[in-house]
């Protein structure tokens, strides 16, 4: 992604509320960072299947300079990112738990506290965008402006 998109796109998520999102390891600056599940044999040779659900960290923040390394998580480009607007008033475990269910979001509904979803498309050169209502589409949109 281009630097002027990702500030964009990073400023636009932080105006909707806190973003939870995939990444490996602790970022300076995020406010929470819950990190993958301690392997045993089952986790890893689910890892090795490609089939391992837990064996990422997700950060939250709310500064976009923070949210900005969504973009930078490898899986971004291969379409295994997605990442959580919410309530910042919210408690985050359910954004948390609900990051940790997978990527497939077709038949889960985003948890209460969600305002938008947010990931890469299939070769992550587009993003997919979803919201429980217009409200947050409409915010966001108009904070891209």
């Amino acid at each position: 992604m281009p630097p002027d998109v990702v500030a964009a796109v990073s400023q636009a998520l932080a105006a909707c509320g806190k973003v939870a999102f995939r990444y490996d390891d602790p970022l300076e600056g995020a406010e929470i960072y819950d990190p993958p599940a301690k392997a045993n044999l089952k986790t890893r040779l689910l890892d090795l299947a490609g089939l391992g659900e837990d064996s990422f960290g997700i950060v939250v923040a709310s500064d976009p300079a923070v949210i900005a390394a969504l973009f930078a998580y490898g899986g971004w480009s291969y379409a295994v990112q997605s990442a959580l607007v919410f309530d910042p008033a919210a408690d985050p475990a359910p954004i948390l738990d609900a990051l940790r269910q997978g990527l497939n979001w077709r038949q889960r509904p985003l948890p209460d506290s969600a305002r938008l979803l947010f990931g890469p498309g299939h070769d992550g050169d587009f993003a997919v965008i979803a919201a429980p209502d217009t409200v947050w589409l409409t915010r966001f949109k108009a904070a891209l402006d």
